[in-house]
């Protein structure tokens, strides 16, 4: 009759199950935080994206000063004055009769109030266009600037998703190399193994060692970058969706949105805008036309005899001068220094575009052949394993074996998270709604 017994596991073994169960379980047990959540956060409380938009509150605050100059302005001014002696004289108005006209008072009141128009002012049209354009400039940098942080979150956020997964994978290998150095251990004291054999079993738990000391650095690097680019504290991530490796459309396909990325039209605004501020300097040679109106109270009313008088006119102004003319070659240097910064910026946007393309390609490549990779390492353990208990296989087998089977599955890790984060940013790069996340 068979004896059947049963041993309880090793503590250290046991801790170790419940450390693994809770690793793989974290993202399930804790609320998981997807993409979608760090990206709002980024856009509320990120540092760069605040700039941007008190850069576009600045700009357009300067815009408002400039076409302010083409409304009417009302200057209102007052005062009293204290006079040594009242002045004043007598107009005979008749053999015995006179008016007293009064020249100054002895407190003498003044009010006026001024009302100016400009009627034909080229140069403040055109300063004004330029303004305009520079305010839509920087309200499309500030867009800009927002995609560009959505870009760095991505990054991070995969990056740091990668590492939960690498340490859950690292601390499940680890279980499996210390109980294969318990085992020669144990084979050792029996006389049955070699020293070689439990030295190797050692240095598999420290290289395991060292897959995990890389992914808690990573873990640590990403979570603070995360942290710096969201002040959202990462706690866990969603586990990925299957990825269907479907191909990216064409890049010609993608390169039809540069004309719609912020980036973009922020220089070919800024272009615009130097176009017409060189414009504007052109038409500083212009004369300019304003209209006035003058409405004057006092208590000193002189010889017209009324304490309230107005007036009104057309002024006519022409200036011309050696600063005028050299502003105007300064402005013509800044429109084309504009035009080629735009032309700068879309050869860049294309660049990024296809770097994100060529990226996303490649990743998708890479996990494909990382998942074919795992399966056959993974049976490449099982028959190492099946092999040593069978007794015609050898520990350095494998060791070989579940050394390469964890190679594998880092691989596919990276490879997995590399394609995601890369998707991602290729749609940012084409100026399309990230997918939804889960």
């Amino acid at each position: 009759m068979a004896n059947l017994s049963w041993k309880y596991p090793e503590p250290g073994l046991l801790i170790r199950a419940i450390v693994l169960i809770y690793l793989a379980l974290v993202p399930t047990l804790v609320l998981a935080q997807p993409l979608d959540r760090f990206l709002e956060a980024a856009d509320q409380t990120n540092l760069d994206v605040q700039l941007g938009a008190a850069n576009a509150a600045r700009t357009s605050a300067e815009s408002g000063q400039v076409w302010g100059g083409l409304l009417p302005a009302v200057t209102v001014a007052g005062a009293f004055v204290r006079n040594q002696v009242e002045t004043s004289i007598d107009v005979p108005t008749g053999p015995t009769t006179s008016d007293t006209i009064t020249i100054a008072k002895l407190n003498q009141l003044d009010l006026s109030v001024r009302v100016e128009v400009p009627l034909i002012d080229v140069n403040r049209w055109l300063q004004t266009a330029g303004a305009l354009a520079s305010e839509r400039a920087a309200g499309l940098r500030a867009a800009a600037t927002r995609t560009q942080v959505r870009r760095e979150v991505v990054v991070a956020y995969y990056a740091a998703a990668a590492a939960q997964a690498l340490l859950a994978t690292g601390a499940e290998s680890l279980v499996v190399a210390q109980a294969q150095l318990r085992q020669q251990q144990a084979r050792g004291e029996a006389g049955v193994a070699t020293e070689l054999e439990r030295v190797r079993a050692e240095a598999e738990v420290q290289r395991t060692e060292q897959v995990l000391t890389d992914a808690r650095a990573l873990d640590a690097n990403a979570r603070r970058t995360l942290f710096s680019l969201t002040g959202l504290m990462a706690e866990a991530f969603p586990s990925l969706a299957p990825d269907d490796l479907q191909a990216e459309p064409p890049i010609s396909e993608l390169e039809g949105n540069l004309s719609s990325l912020s980036a973009v039209r922020a220089t070919e605004e800024d272009a615009s805008g130097a176009r017409r501020t060189a414009a504007a300097a052109v038409a500083a040679l212009f004369p300019r036309v304003d209209a006035q109106f003058t409405q004057r109270f006092t208590n000193a009313t002189g010889f017209a005899g009324q304490g309230a008088l107005w007036n009104a006119g057309v002024n006519l102004s022409w200036r011309l001068d050696a600063p005028g003319v050299q502003g105007l070659r300064a402005a013509n240097a800044r429109a084309d220094i504009a035009a080629l910064t735009a032309a700068k910026a879309r050869l860049a946007a294309a660049d990024q575009l296809h770097a994100d393309w060529v990226r996303t390609s490649a990743a998708a490549s890479k996990l494909k052949a990382a998942q074919s990779q795992v399966v056959s390492s993974r049976r490449a353990a099982a028959l190492a394993g099946e092999r040593q208990g069978a007794g015609v296989g050898t520990q350095l087998e494998l060791i070989s074996a579940d050394r390469d089977h964890l190679q594998a599955q880092v691989n596919a890790i990276l490879a997995r998270y590399e394609l995601a984060s890369a998707r991602a940013t290729l749609q940012l790069g084409a100026n399309r709604d990230l997918e939804a996340t889960r």
